[in-house]
């Protein structure tokens, strides 16, 4: 059942939101092919996400829309939900299309497509062809951008990225020269403006008439799409009610850090004392208040590094890599200060400790 989707969504599909929330995929019918979903959903079971697959879409009026789909299981009030991102790359796969009927063509459809086509000759180390959307891509050109050294727009790392991916690639290719794969890598790259923006790279080997091998890709601007992965990590670390890091941020964080150098690992436990009875007496309104001051406390006593949790509904945790007694116990010092300023018994909060 489908319980939220975005602006982009009723713009990709033609379908309105109040027809579509609620609803089940297998209503809205909006798979060409059944069988893809199916094998979108084995891999995210399987795997907990997939990425970058490549699925049909039919839109409300019927039209058909080639789309590079993410999607992730993350849990929402503890129940597992699917969220996912869907591109539509229908412009990219005509231009492929177009590459091999005819080059004439293909160059035409570049001079107009919103994304960034380029040609690179591996022998040649140069571009031989930019499509003038660069400039809306980074600001410059294609003659500028094909004239300047690459270490100028691409960042450092990317550029191994890069490096790797070609390194990697090209070998399959020699290989698999009847079956050319489309090989997808994102990088950083700089803007002339001096802005850095994520960028998204497809792209496929080839032979030119000359027979030196070429790649032939595709640029997207996917700054905005970064960022709502960004978004739904957080949300899917982070408990709702408190801001704090929820119970799977605390458990991975905790196998990560459990290691020799960063002993001793302090752990304090902190249990809201009375909360039930406070949710049957005055509602549960009242009792998420004193949870999100708990909160407020515990952030106020700790390090701004140092991880806590909410693990449960009335429980807390503090996880301290490299902390010994003492700075534990400042720690319940100011904690416990601090309840008192509020005017709570200090009973009111029950701390426990166990360090390792």
């Amino acid at each position: 059942m489908v319980i939220n989707i975005n602006q982009g969504f009723e713009e990709f599909s033609g379908f309105k939101r109040d027809e579509v929330i609620g609803k089940s995929i297998y209503e809205l019918s909006i798979y060409e092919n059944n069988s893809d979903r199916k094998k979108m959903l084995t891999r995210i079971s399987e795997e907990g996400f997939c990425k970058n697959m490549e699925i049909v879409y039919r839109r409300k009026n019927g039209d058909k829309v080639t789309s590079l789909v993410s999607a992730e299981i993350i849990a929402l009030n503890n129940s597992p939900h699917v969220v996912s991102i869907i591109r539509d790359i229908t412009d990219r796969k005509n231009v492929e299309n177009a590459l091999k009927n005819s080059e004439e063509k293909y160059r035409f459809l570049t001079e107009y497509a919103s994304d960034v086509i380029w040609v690179f000759n591996l022998a040649q180390n140069k571009f031989t062809y930019v499509s003038p959307s660069m400039y809306s891509l980074l600001g410059l050109t294609a003659e500028e951008f094909m004239n300047e050294s690459l270490d100028k727009s691409i960042l450092p790392e990317s550029i191994i990225v890069i490096k790797n991916a070609i390194s990697k690639s090209v070998g399959h290719f020699k290989a698999n020269q009847n079956k050319p794969d489309i090989h997808i890598i994102e990088i950083q790259q700089k803007c002339k403006n001096g802005d850095i923006i994520w960028v998204e790279i497809s792209a496929k080997y080839r032979y030119n008439s000359e027979g030196d091998i070429e790649i032939v890709g595709v640029s997207r601007n996917i700054e905005e799409r970064k960022k709502t992965e960004k978004e739904i990590k957080n949300l899917s670390y982070h408990d709702q009610l408190t801001g704090l890091y929820n119970r799977r941020y605390y458990e991975e964080e905790l196998k990560r850090l459990n290691t020799k150098r960063n002993y001793p690992l302090a752990l304090i436990m902190a249990d809201v004392n009375g909360l039930k009875l406070m949710n049957d007496a005055f509602g549960h309104k009242t009792g998420d208040t004193l949870l999100r001051k708990i909160a407020d406390i515990l952030k106020a006593s700790c390090r701004a590094d140092e991880i806590i949790a909410r693990i449960g509904g009335d429980e807390f945790i503090i996880l301290l890599p490299k902390t010994d007694a003492s700075i534990v116990n400042k720690i319940l010092t100011a904690s416990r200060r601090l309840l008192k300023a509020r005017n709570w018994t200090i009973s009111s909060c029950r701390f426990q400790l166990d360090l390792q």
